[in-house]
């Protein structure tokens, strides 16, 4: 598949390049201290790591994810450019402790 293939820093959505994979990735990251990335992309493994060691594997489907140290949107999509967004349904409310 085709995808977008870029980062960005500060909250900046990216359709600057392209790349060729077995699959698309979108990643959001939200650090503790409020930094935020973005990185589009192409993988040949359906899974997307996360910084605790667990990972998004399931296929077409936006998730938010909450680690200790950020939150994350993030997607696996096998279509052409299927990575240009990521709007998740699932948006638990992270508790504070």
């Amino acid at each position: 598949v085709i995808c977008y293939s870029c980062s960005e820093l500060n909250g900046q959505d990216c359709f600057s390049g392209w790349c060729k994979g077995l699959y698309c990735t979108f990643t959001q990251q939200r650090q503790q201290n409020g930094q935020m990335r973005l990185t589009k992309g192409c993988s040949d493994v359906p899974q997307l790591p996360f910084d605790d060691g667990t990972s998004l594997t399931q296929l077409n489907v936006c998730k938010t994810k909450y680690t200790t140290t950020s939150s994350y949107t993030a997607e696996i999509c096998n279509t052409n450019y299927c990575n240009g967004y990521c709007t998740s349904g699932d948006d638990p409310k992270r508790s504070n402790k």
